[in-house]
């Protein structure tokens, strides 16, 4: 029940637990992120398969916007072939 990633770590949500009421999801999303900046990251890369169309709208409506493979400002060794690449300036 994979359904995203971020930067290398997978974030599973199961589907009873996606959206309301829970928003499960976001409360992850929120401790991961102020985990980010405490810890001084300045950017957070992630990748996603491009048929996860969920994901990415999560991802966009969270802030984040999507760029090519030759717009990432760092060497990436990307798991899947066939990725979406999501920047996020913190």
């Amino acid at each position: 029940e994979i359904s995203e990633c971020l930067v290398g770590s997978e974030m599973c949500i199961r589907d009873r637990y996606r959206g309301k009421p829970h928003n499960l999801g976001q409360q992850l999303y929120g401790v991961f992120l102020e985990f980010a900046k405490l810890h001084g990251f300045s950017r957070i890369i992630l990748d996603t398969p491009k048929n996860t169309d969920r994901a990415h709208l999560f991802y966009e409506k969270a802030g984040f916007r999507r760029i090519e493979k030759e717009e990432l400002p760092v060497e990436y060794d990307y798991p899947y072939d066939d990725s979406h690449f999501f920047y996020l300036d913190l």
